[in-house]
């Protein structure tokens, strides 16, 4: 389905692109017990698949009560991926791996970084509620909605997965730090136009 493989698509780039879940996991691979990183995994997957449900099922509620609810709610979501792209725009490959201090041991604790820095975060959720507002919104089959939910699931888990037990080779370390920059503006690219996008679907039912 093509929705479901442009947002797996904007998924995967917004995970490419450094940010505090890649700091976490960076931080928990190379201490001193990297199954801490699994765990950390474990969190951030909860923490996003709860936001992606939550963005469904308001959604769907939003759209039967108050339909301008939604058409504002794509707007503000709109406007924080022009924020998001602005500054990932500007970045400057700040990211630096190697100074990563190591963290203390503590499972429960690397569940509860991964699950709070993605489930206490409203940009996250916004993000969710934009992009399940244009890609599966509520008129879409509830069945393909739930299965995007899973398909983002498994993908964030994938690649995370992927990523701690490739973060300790020294080559990905180094392309990171040194391309890291372009990732970010590659993503603020997509972000901006995605915003542009979604502004132009919601004005018309706004200004109904």
């Amino acid at each position: 389905m093509p929705e479901l493989l442009s947002l797996a698509l904007i998924v995967l780039l917004a995970m490419l692109s450094p940010g505090p879940d890649m700091v976490l996991l960076t931080r928990f691979s190379l201490g001193p017990t990297p199954r801490q990183a699994d765990v950390c995994v474990a969190g951030i997957v909860l923490g996003i698949s709860a936001h992606s449900l939550f963005a469904l099922t308001g959604l769907a509620a939003l759209t039967q009560l108050h339909p301008q609810a939604l058409a504002a709610m794509t707007v503000l979501g709109a406007l924080w991926l022009s924020y998001l792209a602005y500054h990932a725009l500007q970045s400057q490959g700040a990211l630096r791996l190697s100074s990563v201090d190591a963290p203390k041991a503590g499972l429960t604790l690397a569940f509860l970084a991964g699950l709070l820095s993605n489930l206490l975060n409203a940009k996250v959720l916004l993000m969710m509620v934009a992009l399940f507002t244009e890609l599966l919104p509520p008129t879409a089959p509830l069945g393909q909605r739930l299965l995007g939910v899973l398909v983002l699931g498994i993908e964030v888990a994938a690649v995370w997965l992927l990523f701690v037990r490739l973060i300790r080779r020294p080559a990905l370390r180094y392309a990171i730090e040194r391309y890291g920059s372009w990732l970010d503006r590659a993503f603020g690219a997509l972000l901006l136009v995605l915003a542009v996008l979604f502004m132009l679907s919601a004005l018309p039912t706004l200004l109904a």
